[in-house]
């Protein structure tokens, strides 16, 4: 008999959430001199769909093609972090995640695989967590919210997070096309940091922060040409990074000279996003692939809708 009810128990567990899907959007983080703050969701998905299963077992396809232990699965652990914080346990579930978004590429990827593990607990335990809530555990677990926020909201969010506390705010939609150059190399995040300074003295910070100052002024004023020139002027960690970056130089160089905005490293590199006037930006990623075969390029656009949920009808 007790074995019976606690089949039954067991069952109701599984099967207590309908299937649903997490569409998550991949960002472009820092801008130059907007480090660890500034961040940009574009149409590149995470995609995850989630259904009631007897074992928890994820089926991987796109950029993420081969098995990962659940160990190793930062969508799991952001998921399980969660329910353990709020003293559950997730039920057993099957997720197929597809991603078009690189890893180790500075395109967002981590980002989207906290958002969409934050998603999965809130919605097979029923947290019900607000969109604060949900981007304050974000920015816990990736700790800082450049990425994780708009990931979350799209567009542009200029972000503070210290102490547990999170203070975000939207820029005006963007009008810009975005053409990514992805080298054909990886760089972890880890890796990139160890390259940035303990310290900056005093007189260069504050040449950093006025060059803040302005690039959010330029977000909010959608004045792209101001933005990318002070891009040019960070001092927060492009002069670090930059060198490791095969023809970084060469690249916005190049860019500039046929019309483009300007360009900053993208997150943690070693991807350069350049930013470009609409409709310019498929001629623009033709002539440098022409210029660069060790890149990648590709067009993307501002995504302006952020995570998205949706209930999976099953065939």
């Amino acid at each position: 008999m007790g074995g019976s009810q606690a089949s039954l128990g067991w069952r109701t567990s599984i099967m207590s959430f309908s299937p649903f899907s997490i569409t998550v959007p991949g960002t472009t983080a820092n801008l130059g001199p907007g480090f660890d703050s500034i961040g940009m969701a574009f149409n590149r998905y995470l995609r995850l769909n989630v259904l009631p299963s007897e074992k928890t077992e994820y089926h991987f396809s796109g950029q993420i093609n081969k098995p990962l232990p659940l160990e190793n699965n930062l969508v799991h652990t952001a998921a399980e972090t969660i329910a353990k914080r709020h003293g559950m346990e997730l039920p057993p579930f099957l997720a197929e995640m597809d991603s078009e978004l690189p890893l180790a590429k500075g395109l967002g990827s981590s980002a989207a695989a906290i958002a969409a593990g934050i998603e999965l607990a809130d919605q097979v335990l029923k947290f019900n967590l607000s969109l604060h809530e949900k981007l304050t555990e974000a920015c816990l677990l990736e700790g800082h919210p450049d990425n994780v926020v708009p990931a979350f909201t799209g567009g542009i969010m200029i972000s503070h997070f210290s102490d547990g506390e999170l203070i975000t705010l939207q820029a005006p939609p963007p009008r810009v096309e975005l053409v990514m150059a992805m080298p054909f190399q990886e760089w972890a995040t880890k890796e990139s940091r160890n390259a940035l300074p303990d310290h900056l003295d005093f007189g260069k910070a504050v040449r950093a922060g006025s060059c803040s100052s302005i690039l959010v002024a330029s977000l909010y004023k959608g004045d792209w040409q101001t933005a990318c020139r002070v891009m040019e002027k960070d001092l927060y960690h492009e002069p670090y990074r930059a060198p490791f970056i095969s023809e970084y130089s060469a690249v916005k160089d190049a860019a500039a000279a046929l019309g483009a905005y300007g360009g900053a490293i993208s997150g943690a590199g070693p991807s350069i996003v350049i930013f470009t006037e609409p409709q310019t930006g498929k001629k623009l990623a033709h002539a440098l692939q022409e210029k660069f075969q060790q890149y990648e390029f590709e067009v993307l656009l501002p995504d302006l809708e952020g995570t998205k949920i949706s209930q999976l009808t099953l065939k």
